[in-house]
């Protein structure tokens, strides 16, 4: 296979630079739990892992079981003290360490959850900042 951008600029890194441009908004790593429960043609599966990173858009979690992209799941998010039940739809899976990492996008947050996602978001900015 031919190494180069389809641009012709011959720039080997493309994919990786077209995948950061697909994400809205800047992640932050955290250190939380989660509860995620996912409607998968087998039925309602229910997991438990840690938060790895958020963004106010979805974020990336550590499972101990496979899940597969493209389904809706809902998220309690245990982070700095607070918790909050989220929407989300599964993007993308890897292993990773005895486990799965799992990508969720945040689907129709309503304004009271949108903003404590900010909120987290920006304090946990703010501290890295530091």
């Amino acid at each position: 296979m031919a190494k180069g951008s389809a641009s012709g600029t011959g720039d080997t890194n493309a994919v990786g630079r077209a995948f950061q441009q697909r994400r809205r908004h800047a992640r932050v790593p955290v250190k939380g739990t989660t509860r995620l429960i996912a409607d998968t043609p087998e039925g309602m599966v229910t997991l438990s892992g840690s938060v790895i990173d958020v963004s106010v858009s979805g974020c990336a979690i550590k499972v101990h079981a496979r899940l597969e992209p493209d389904y809706e799941a809902r998220l309690e998010l245990s982070l700095d003290g607070e918790r909050v039940w989220v929407p989300g739809h599964i993007v993308w899976t890897r292993t990773r360490e005895q486990g799965w990492m799992v990508g969720l996008r945040f689907d129709r947050l309503v304004p009271a959850r949108a903003d404590l996602i900010h909120r987290l978001v920006a304090e946990r900015q703010r501290r890295n900042d530091r």
